[in-house]
């Protein structure tokens, strides 16, 4: 909700796509306000620095998720940047509830460390997809002059495009990879636990 997002407000709105504003600063409030205002009771989550999320993946959590009867789903064994999330409304809201911070950009561990929620990993076992220099989000300067490079090797008329071809193109061209791949994913804060429910949480390491 605030002015600097007006622009990709008016683009969703050509595009006719359904859009949310939320607390700008407070990320799982959002999602939960989100999926509130969606009526929805299933959310997943993809952040819009990580612009190349493969739905194929996205499906195959899904899947997992609905299989097991979870309430939190992440990822593993794919590139930095190439991952996303499944919650159910229900632990979002406790989520929610227990919190004791305002800033919750780093959220996953309220759902993995408090002892509260189902949850597991959806794990690629797959060595192809196995590249841990490989950094597919959009933080830094150094992230775009990747992502402007990675984008010209699939030229303007090729939008869609897999993870799968990604890995090939920055395989085919390791080139690509060292120009972002010394940038360290920055420190996060720690989840905070609101006092009255200390006694019923406890914070793994």
């Amino acid at each position: 909700n605030i002015s600097h997002d007006d622009d990709l407000v008016s683009l969703c709105n050509k595009e006719d796509i359904d859009i949310f504003r939320g607390d700008p600063v407070d990320v799982l409030q959002r999602i939960r306000d989100a999926a509130d205002h969606f009526n929805v009771k299933t959310v997943v989550s993809c952040t819009g620095d990580n612009p190349l999320i493969d739905p194929y993946f996205i499906d195959e959590m899904i899947n997992f998720h609905e299989k097991n009867k979870l309430e939190f789903t992440n990822s593993k064994g794919l590139p930095i940047g190439s991952y996303s999330y499944i919650l159910e409304k229900r632990a979002i809201i406790k989520a929610c509830k227990i919190k004791d911070r305002k800033d919750t950009e780093v959220w996953g561990e309220y759902f993995t460390k408090t002892g509260l929620f189902k949850f597991d990993s959806y794990t690629i076992d797959n060595d192809e997809f196995y590249m841990p220099k490989l950094r597919l989000t959009l933080d830094t300067m150094a992230d775009y002059n990747f992502l402007t490079k990675l984008f010209s090797h699939f030229g303007k008329k090729n939008n869609l495009f897999s993870l799968r071809d990604i890995v090939f193109i920055c395989k085919k061209h390791p080139e690509l990879i060292k120009i972002n791949s010394h940038i360290k994913q920055k420190k996060h804060l720690k989840i905070k636990i609101r006092n009255k429910y200390l006694n019923t949480v406890k914070v793994h390491n």
